[in-house]
């Protein structure tokens, strides 16, 4: 990290919101704005047909355009190619296509103004998601829309270009932007728009490019060939620095690409203190082609599948062959290491036009996940019978998310009896096994943990949620976002309650929340009793450097003195003392504040003593 007293005055510092980790320097190359100017024009009956054939060439054109840059980059890169493809699936959709098409015979209105109504209406939808990853598909929406647009206008040409090692600055990129200007060797990227789940954040980091977003206005605070540093770790973009802060960050640069080769040498090494207790560390995966990232990063298998996609932005369900081919392709790649599915987790917000749902004042608190697949038992069983068949008589976990309590589980396990005993009947090949997990997410699921371990074969604790419902914090309310504390002394109290009672039953207990992919936390996860660890997959190997050099011994007596303390205050700074004290070297600081976590490089293949 660049203290702030060490930099020199006469640079700007622009802050927002790191997404793509790295650093990027370079000078600034600003895309300007691709707004299509749109005519809006009524039609006299003899011009509806017309005008639906012109819309249906731009959708047929948009999705030649998207199949040529994928047949460019299958031997570049394949982890964002199904992105591109989903953008493909989505032109073909009917609320899009059918909704434009309704417009333009019922209102009599040209394709692009029809278009701009019809994609308004979706955006609306996608503006009242609370979830923060399907909040950031309003962005796929409209980056399909804008393509169909530029054709019907002849703006048909969408390739975007940038001269070697520039930091690319534009109000927001799409993922076939970053896509293309990653074939040009552009350094990093900077936006007003995206998130940290938007699909342009994920194909950045699918190609460890840095990418800074959330900067308001960017376009016009960073000129066209500033000198620009993307400190993408911190969330910062320095404008016009001196040439003592480029010194520090060329250094800082370095630095961090030895320390990640050092990471990525130990990612098949296990996960085992130093007194030889293992972690299973696993990855979180929400697209089939990130498999394939989690195993260069070294991940033992998926922790977490989340199967929501493929309802998002659909006014038709998808049927069991579509779910079978997508779920077989991240068994297929990930060989014979074990793969975790969740039960779709969506309602209130999420998939709301798809199951007809009335809006709700309180989404988080309406009929959503397991609650939700309760009461569509054809829509569950369905995904269920695809789950069972995609393993091909492999093993299979699969889980259900939100169980609130005993009744509700058992409500959960009738429906797979019954898709198990169907496919039977129908002569399928069923798994060698299948284990029957659920996230613990809600504070009821904590207290009657002992009476689910006797339901179920392993837990998972979604520590996302469960922080959420527990401290009743809403992460995307910026008024009390700062209040959402995973070493909250609730938190830790409860998480240790889950584990004893899943240990008492003979369970394994994982964390799929994003406290399993921060090095400290994870180290009072492990002080806890925690099996298993499930994370994005760049997350993973500085969780296992971290956990390679404690001893059990010690991480579990620190975790014995944190479950007492009655403040987050007194709890972050006993952890202090534990990093400053077990840890001696040259340290990156991480999310918690005051609290350091250093990371000495050992060898591959050897054990250091503590």
């Amino acid at each position: 990290m660049i203290r702030e007293e060490d930099r020199t005055s006469g640079e700007r510092v622009l802050t927002g919101v790191a997404v793509s980790k790295g650093i990027a320097i370079g000078r600034a190359h600003v895309l300007k704005s691709r707004d299509v100017s749109v005519a809006h024009r009524h039609l006299g009956p003899a011009d509806v047909p017309g005008e639906v054939d012109r819309f249906l060439r731009a959708v047929d054109q948009s999705i030649q355009q998207l199949q040529h840059l994928r047949e460019k980059l299958t031997e570049d890169h394949e982890d964002p190619l199904s992105i591109l493809e989903a953008h493909q699936v989505m032109l073909r959709d009917e609320l899009l296509t059918s909704g434009t098409i309704r417009r333009i015979e019922e209102e009599r209105i040209n394709a692009e103004w029809a278009t701009l109504k019809t994609t308004d209406q979706i955006l609306q939808v996608f503006s009242h998601i609370d979830d923060e990853y399907f909040r950031q598909r309003r962005s796929d929406v409209q980056f399909v829309s804008d393509r169909i647009l530029r054709n019907l206008v002849g703006q048909g040409d969408l390739s975007v270009h940038a001269p070697p090692d520039a930091v690319v600055v534009a109000r927001d990129f799409s993922p076939a932007d970053v896509v293309q200007l990653q074939r040009c060797a552009v350094a990093g990227f900077v936006s007003e728009v995206g998130g940290l789940t938007s699909h342009s954040a994920l194909v950045a980091r699918a190609f460890e490019l840095p990418m800074v977003v959330g900067i308001e206005q960017v376009w016009s605070q960073i000129d066209k060939d500033s000198f620009v540093v993307v400190d993408a770790h911190e969330g910062t973009v320095l404008v016009d620095p001196v040439p003592q802060t480029i010194a520090q960050y060329r250094s800082r640069a370095r630095d961090l690409m030895v320390l990640e080769r050092s990471l990525l040498q130990d990612r098949q090494l296990p996960a085992e203190t130093t007194d030889g207790v293992r972690v299973i560390l696993l990855a979180n995966i929400e697209l089939a082609d990130e498999a394939q990232t989690a195993l260069e990063h070294g991940a033992e298998g998926i922790g977490l599948y989340r199967t929501e996609y493929f309802y998002m932005s659909r006014s038709t369900f998808p049927t069991e062959e579509e779910l079978i081919e997508d779920l077989q392709s991240v068994v297929l790649t990930m060989t014979n290491r074990p793969v975790t599915f969740r039960t779709f987790d969506l309602g209130g917000d999420k998939a709301a036009q798809l199951f007809r749902l009335h809006p709700s004042p309180n989404p988080a608190l309406g009929l959503r996940s397991t609650r939700l697949a309760l009461e569509h038992r054809d829509v569950f069983k369905t995904q269920l019978r695809a789950m069972i068949r995609s393993v091909n008589g492999g093993k299979l976990r699969l889980m259900f998310p939100m169980i609130s309590d005993v009744s509700e589980l058992r409500a959960a396990r009738s429906i797979l009896d019954e898709a198990t005993i169907e496919l039977e009947h129908e002569g399928f090949t069923m798994p060698s096994q299948i284990a029957v997990g659920i996230m613990i997410e809600m504070p009821s699921a904590t207290i009657l943990a002992d009476d689910l371990a006797k339901e179920c074969d392993f837990f998972s604790i979604g520590s996302n949620d469960l922080i959420q419902y527990a401290l009743a914090i809403d992460r995307s309310n910026e008024h009390v976002a700062h209040l959402y504390r995973p070493l909250h002394p609730a938190i830790i109290r409860m998480t240790k309650n889950v584990v004893e009672a899943a240990h008492d039953g003979g369970l394994r207990v994982s964390v799929c929340g994003a406290m399993a992919g921060e090095p400290l936390y994870a180290l009072v996860l492990l002080g806890i009793g925690v099996d298993e660890l499930s994370m994005p997959p760049a997350a993973l190997p500085p969780v296992r450097r971290a956990i390679r050099q404690i001893s059990y011994e010690k991480a579990a007596a620190m975790a014995d003195e944190l479950v007492r303390l009655p403040t987050l205050l007194d709890i972050q700074q006993a952890l202090a003392r534990f990093v400053e004290t077990e840890y001696e070297h040259e340290s990156v600081t991480i999310s918690e504040p005051g609290v350091r976590l250093p990371w000495k490089h050992r060898p591959v293949g050897r054990k250091s003593s503590n």
